[in-house]
């Protein structure tokens, strides 16, 4: 992209805390493998597989600072920390990629780049090393160029004969081994401004000339007026005489924008083991789904595409969510530009590398990415943040924002399944009761998107409904999630069903965070095996105030056996918690609703996050044992007795998440860390 590169700047004034915080978050995450396996990427038809035979997702970031930092006399090769807790702020928001910008001449070390050669190879490789041991995939951009001697200090319109052919023979050797590399092969081509003809910025239509795309691939004589230019086919054939068998992914021309000429120009490859790339903001001309529509899938039908490039300098959330919604639709990858510490219409995702606060238009990428978990890096579902029971197939929906968890998947998930975003999806119908008071298309409230399902229960025990054609399958999906804004009054129960009369198999009663979104995780591992095609929302017997529903989905694959998750029902008498044991051993799973006295033998719940609901008192938070007073993150949600909740042992040495409490909670009066930022990444 074209962007304002970020300057170094010194760290925040509450690093400390941050520390504290992400030394919780390293114990959480530490040493589990966290989503598919990112090893073994190989192109299989218009997929990526990893070596297990899963389809994997590409979802991430670019990671700027290794093309412009060694060009600027900073004696630095890369833009702010690119250590294991930098790593681990990206785990945090659901990432399971990232794209690294590089620079030509600071590789080959010529031209005065420096740092260069030696010094930058070996930051990078270490950093590269670094992500793929935490079970992330790297994709390796040339994006920085120049011709001859001048130096490479912004982008160029094709890479050139002079020194990109021996940046990529040495590059592909040095990562020939690194079976989740991607080799990008260019940023941004764009050959036709050179001819004087290129349509306006991003467009892509029938009026590029034929010349531009042949230039594209060929290079040299195909490019008149730079024949310095070295095409996409020699660039291929450069990597594969390496013996490389990376994946190779491929831009459009016009910045990336354009993909209209890809499937009648792509290069020979030996290997057939290519993905085409696309890049798209929202100055975009190309910036809605009817040109996405248009030129990228009738091309991610053949090919896997990856959207290598996204973002929004108005710093918004529009364009972002309607772009991801549209590629999670079809399969698509992207990653977000970028993770780099700058104003938001840069534009930059993070306001901090430690603590990855999101900056505006960061937040809904994040946002988007904690939520969805198909083939992709940590599940938030694993440990959500409050538990309620339910009654009838003895379920329990849990609400709250995702914390960090330890899900893996089960070989062969191919991701969730949307049952509603904008509309139903997948093969859902309406079957909503007739007397229901309802909308599928309403714009009062929406989370994502542009439209939400309305609820007015105006009358007793009205649902909306909505009936799988076919049957929910239960062994490829485990779970139910979906958010709710809604009121004080709203009592609704999400009921999972089976034939068309509607038999309720499992029942579960929610719990509404009155004047915001809440997510809500239904297991479907509670209820008893068999055929469900049916799920609906009721009200009980009395009219209540009009809430609303957002972004339904089946999630795949659920929780595997690296971590076990412990949970106890939650009462004013008995302490709840729910916790991640450190037993590894799958013999170890269990499922307990006891008091959490049980839960407190052998030390085995270090390292936990500990809940309690708005319901509980501070009596019962205080009954917590002891043993669980080390290395536990709290959320407290409006304690009313700060007095009691000073005196409770699990505080001691924690770190407590009281944005919602009452006054009185302090680290002085109670011996632990308040923190009142908005909760944990």
């Amino acid at each position: 992209m074209i962007y304002r590169y970020p300057r170094d700047s010194s760290l925040p004034s509450n690093m400390f805390l941050a520390l504290v915080v992400l030394a919780v978050l390293s114990l959480l995450v530490s040493g589990v493998l966290c989503g598919p396996s990112m090893n073994g990427l190989r192109v299989v038809g218009n997929q990526i597989r990893n070596g297990d035979g899963q389809v994997v997702y590409i979802r991430g970031v670019n990671r700027p600072g290794f093309e412009y930092m060694c060009v600027q006399n900073t004696g630095k090769t890369n833009d702010g920390p690119i250590d294991q807790a930098s790593v681990n702020a990206m785990l945090s928001w659901n990432i399971n990629t990232v794209r690294i910008p590089m620079n030509e001449q600071c590789w080959l070390n010529i031209n005065n780049a420096n740092p260069a050669g030696a010094t930058y190879i070996n930051a990078l490789r270490a950093y590269v090393d670094l992500l793929t041991a935490n079970n992330l995939a790297v994709i390796l951009d040339l994006h920085w160029t120049a011709t001859g001697n001048a130096l490479a200090d912004r982008q160029a319109a094709m890479p050139n004969s002079d020194h990109s052919v021996a940046f990529w023979t040495a590059v592909a050797t040095a990562f020939s081994s690194y079976t989740n590399v991607i080799l990008d092969l260019f940023n941004e081509p764009y050959p036709c401004f050179n001819f004087g003809s290129c349509p306006s910025y991003y467009e892509c239509s029938s009026g590029v000339p034929p010349s531009t795309w042949s230039c594209w691939k060929n290079g040299g004589s195909s490019c008149p007026g730079f024949e310095w230019a070295v095409g996409m086919q020699t660039l291929v054939n450069t990597v594969r005489a390496t013996g490389a068998p990376n994946i190779i992914l491929l831009n459009g021309i016009i910045y990336g924008g354009c993909l209209n000429g890809w499937l009648a120009n792509k290069p020979t490859d030996t290997l057939n083991n290519m993905a085409a790339g696309s890049h798209h903001y929202d100055h975009s001309t190309c910036h809605d789904s009817a040109c996405w529509d248009n030129y990228i899938a009738p091309l991610a039908s053949q090919y896997p595409v990856i959207l290598g490039e996204i973002g929004q300098q108005d710093c918004g959330t529009g364009f972002t969510e309607s772009i991801m919604n549209w590629a999670d639709a079809r399969g698509v990858g992207y990653l977000a530009w970028g993770w780099y510490k700058a104003a938001c219409n840069s534009p930059s995702l993070i306001t901090d590398f430690i603590t990855a606060n999101p900056t505006s238009n960061g937040l809904g990428f994040k946002n988007h990415l904690r939520n969805f978990n198909g083939s992709s890096s940590c599940s938030s579902n694993c440990l959500p943040s409050t538990t309620t029971t339910g009654g009838g197939g003895g379920g329990s929906v849990s609400s709250g924002g995702p914390v960090s968890g330890s899900c893996t998947s089960t070989p062969g998930c191919s991701g969730n399944s949307l049952v509603y975003t904008d509309g139903i999806q997948n093969s859902f119908d309406d079957w909503s009761w007739s007397g229901t008071t309802y909308s599928l298309t309403a714009t009062t409230r929406v989370r994502t998107g542009s439209r939400a399902i309305s609820f007015t229960p105006t009358a007793a025990y009205v649902a909306v409904y909505f009936h799988k054609v076919g049957a929910i399958d239960t062994t490829r999906y485990q779970g139910i999630e979906f958010y709710v804004f809604g009121s004080s009054d709203n009592r609704i129960t999400f009921n999972v069903v089976t034939g068309q009369a509607g038999t309720k198999i499992g029942t579960y009663s929610l719990t509404i965070e009155p004047g915001s979104w809440t997510r809500n995780y239904a297991d479907l591992t509670t209820i008893p095996a068999g055929t469900y095609d049916g799920i609906w929302f009721q009200n009980d017997g009395t009219a209540q105030s009009a809430l609303y529903i957002d972004d339904i989905t089946l999630v795949a694959c659920g929780c595997g056996s690296s971590s076990i998750t412990v949970t106890t029902t939650l009462s004013s008498s008995a302490a709840a918690t729910r916790a991640t044991s450190s037993s590894s051993s799958a013999a170890a799973a269990t499922r307990s609703t006891s008091s959490s006295s049980s839960l407190t033998t052998g030390g085995a719940l270090r390292s936990t996050v500990s809940t309690f609901s708005s319901t509980s008192s501070a009596s019962a938070v205080s009954s917590v044992s002891s043993t669980l007073s080390s290395n536990v993150v709290v959320s407290l949600n409006t304690v009313v007795d700060a007095a009691s909740v000073s005196s409770a042992a699990i505080l001691s040495g924690s770190i407590l998440n009281a944005t919602s409490t009452r006054s009185g909670l302090t680290s002085s009066t109670t011996g632990f860390t308040v923190l009142n930022t908005g909760g944990l990444p």
